[in-house]
């Protein structure tokens, strides 16, 4: 029984509010949603005691819904009068409204912008060409030595003074020819300077027309030949004479040593420093003078002796005298020593 009431419940609230519905909507009962939601909400309320038939719920709901819409018709009534006094209040006590005047504005034209110029392109020079200079031709010379060497003379002939010498690929500058024609009178340029002299023509390589060469009238006298020296007779060496005393002179000191010597013969030589000869002298006495620079002059006297098979050192020094004697005893290794004019 319970779950049979439970079913009847459940069929009652689907079914008969599905009838109300319908019922108040054909009769224009329920005009809006506020009204639809106060039947739904009584049958609901109505629906849940039990035993009650559709018609009696249908009856409390239609009286429901009467007070329901007669209160409500009530409260509008009340609101719209209470609306009209508040409007006629607010008519009477409002101030009049005088018009503000619109400003007045003027149009000001915008000013379009100015349109950026693009800068034209200047044209591409053409480059003129430069005109192709000529070459100038370099200059031939007169003439070129074709010798590898020659005698640059003072005049036409080998009997005159040279000048100079000329080599290979030298250029000179033809001023005129002999009247035989087999030299030119020409211009060398040597260094800063320029030499005029006389070349023979088979020295050189003649670019000019020899033929058109002027013949040289102003030649240079002949010069006086010049005596050839008699050549001297050559001395004859002098070789030490038998007898002569053997003596070995040495220089011990540090400067040159100049030795002057006055007896039978007049000689003088010099020695070098630690210098030593051989010399032959005749036998007898000698005056010498022996000079050396930053030492004092020495003179004395001196007896040379001839001693067969022997021989003698005369030796200049300073403060300690040379150990000893070295000189060689054959007459083949000493010379006679220089003579000199008194």
């Amino acid at each position: 029984m319970k779950r049979q009431s439970r079913e009847s419940v459940h069929f009652c609230t689907l079914r008969s509010a599905g009838r109300l519905l319908l019922r108040g909507l054909k009769k224009g009962r329920w005009a809006d949603v506020g009204s639809i939601c106060v039947v739904m909400s009584i049958f609901l309320t109505a629906c849940a005691s039990f035993g009650a038939t559709e018609d009696t719920l249908a009856t409390q709901v239609a009286n429901s819904i009467y007070a329901t819409q007669t209160t409500e018709a009530s409260g509008r009534a009340t609101e719209t009068q209470i609306a009209s006094n508040i409007f006629a209040t607010q008519t009477a006590n409002a101030p009049t409204m005088t018009p503000t005047p619109l400003p007045t504005f003027t149009y000001t034209p915008t000013s379009s912008p100015t349109p950026t110029l693009s800068p034209t392109p200047s044209p591409t020079a053409t480059a003129t060409p430069s005109p192709t200079s000529t070459p100038t031709p370099t200059p031939v010379p007169d003439a070129i030595v074709k010798a590898k060497a020659g005698n640059l003379r003072a005049g036409p002939g080998t009997n005159y003074d040279i000048l100079g010498k000329v080599t290979a690929g030298q250029e000179v500058e033809i001023l005129s020819k002999s009247p035989g024609g087999n030299l030119v009178k020409v211009n060398l340029i040597k260094g800063n300077d320029v030499v005029t002299g006389w070349l023979w023509v088979k020295l050189l390589v003649i670019h000019v027309p020899l033929e058109l060469v002027v013949v040289e009238t102003n030649i240079p006298p002949t010069p006086t030949p010049r005596a050839t020296p008699t050549p001297r007779p050559t001395p004859v060496p002098r070789l030490c004479r038998p007898g002569a005393a053997l003596v070995r002179v040495s220089n011990k000191l540090d400067a040159t040593l100049t030795l002057v010597l006055r007896g039978p013969e007049y000689v003088r030589f010099i020695l070098a420093p630690n210098e030593s000869r051989n010399y032959c002298f005749v036998p007898g006495d000698y005056n010498f003078t022996a000079l050396a620079p930053g030492y004092e002059s020495d003179t004395g006297r001196k007896t040379f002796v001839y001693e067969a098979g022997s021989c003698e050192c005369w030796n200049f020094y300073f403060l300690i005298p040379p150990f000893g004697c070295d000189c060689p005893t054959d007459p083949a290794d000493y010379v006679p020593p220089p003579l000199s004019t008194r």
